[in-house]
């Protein structure tokens, strides 16, 4: 929140916090660009909403660092205060990896450009929030572990989704957490959760007995293959948490009535 006063030819911004004046002096740049003066008076503003974001996609399109600062300027102007960054997908992942460059697409951002995209955020008021989407879509990932994916009962790869049922897949993700939680100073992580297809289909248990098997092996006798997800999502949880960071996920990752909450 913020109080901004204009009068007796002079300006006043005042607020609880950095960040109040910040938007106060946003309010201040509007109405001189848009009038060319501020009119006299007094502006008591406050947010309508504690989160206001942009979610940028730049799995499925490539941005460059200077476009990506322009928009957290305009964001800034706007008040906005959360960046959504979303760097991995079927179509690409596009931040540099030291743990696993196998994976990484051309063109992508250097950890050299995010650190320049995040503290730019940060004078701006704007958390960055990064974002690895699994247990699916992971296509760009699985084009170099073709062994992680997901496959049904009938031997046929599914797209993007790698199969939880296999170690391997959690070490991978785990090791790519833990490589870019430094590399966000922000105070939250985007675990992902959505789209998994071993979830989409009629029969989740049939399709895939392997992830069938894995759940009651893990989780009881009358635990589903939803529950087996359920877990990854909690052991990636782990990963982050010791961070301090507030996790999010997509809310069609989560499914009513099993026996392992998220």
């Amino acid at each position: 929140s913020y109080t901004l006063t204009v009068g007796d030819g002079r300006v006043r911004v005042t607020g609880p916090d950095e960040a109040g004046v910040f938007y106060g002096t946003r309010t201040l740049k509007q109405e001189i660009r848009t009038a060319g003066k501020a009119p006299e008076g007094t502006v008591r503003d406050a947010p309508a909403k504690p989160q206001r974001a942009l979610n940028l996609d730049i799995a499925r399109k490539n941005f460059t660092p200077d476009w990506i600062e322009d928009r957290l300027r305009e964001m800034g102007d706007l008040k906005l205060n959360q960046l959504g960054l979303h760097f991995s997908d079927d179509q690409a992942f596009r931040i540099e990896s030291t743990s696993h460059p196998e994976i990484v697409s051309t063109p992508h951002l250097t950890k050299a450009d995010v650190r320049r995209i995040t503290a730019l955020a940060a004078r701006l008021h704007i958390t960055v929030v990064p974002e690895i989407d699994s247990p699916g879509p992971l296509g760009a990932v699985l084009r170099a572990h073709p062994d992680l994916q997901l496959r049904d009962v009938r031997g046929r790869p599914v797209k993007g989704a790698v199969d939880i049922s296999n170690p391997a897949s959690a070490k991978l993700v785990d090791e790519l957490l833990r490589e870019y939680i430094p590399l966000f100073p922000g105070g939250a992580w985007h675990l992902g959760a959505d789209e998994y297809q071993a979830l989409v289909v009629k029969d989740p248990q049939a399709s895939f007995p392997q992830l069938a098997a894995a759940a009651r092996q893990r989780y009881g006798p009358s635990a589903r293959v939803q529950d087996l997800a359920a877990g990854w999502l909690n052991d990636r949880a782990a990963v982050v948490r010791p961070s301090g960071k507030t996790l999010k996920a997509w809310n069609d990752g989560f499914f009513a009535g099993g026996v392992v909450p998220a």
